[in-house]
């Protein structure tokens, strides 16, 4: 096994959201990220463009899950203090450590 006992296990995902509203403020975010990134370099709209293209490349295959859920099933596997450590509208940190 790669993660001893006692190992701290870090998960920085996208995650489902109860409400589209906060997808669409991530969404939001992340254009708005990217458009002071490039500081005037590419227009908003080359942004926004960019932006939906990354969020639909796996659409099919990134199936996001509740961060609860996701904790839920760290623990059913035998982690233990469960958290999420942070969140940000759909990107959360969460984890545990590995039993002894």
């Amino acid at each position: 096994e790669i993660l001893s006992p006692g190992g701290v296990f870090l998960n920085l995902e996208h995650i489902a959201s109860p409400d589209k509203d906060v997808e669409g403020l991530f969404d939001g975010a992340f254009v708005y990220s990217m458009y002071r990134h490039f500081q005037g370099t590419k227009t908003l709209e080359e942004c926004q463009k960019a932006v939906a293209y990354d969020l639909s490349v796996d659409e099919d295959a990134n199936i996001l899950a509740p961060v609860d859920t996701q904790c839920e099933w760290l623990r059913e596997i035998g982690f233990q203090h469960v958290d999420c450590y942070f969140k940000f509208l759909i990107l959360a940190l969460f984890g545990g450590v590995k039993a002894r």
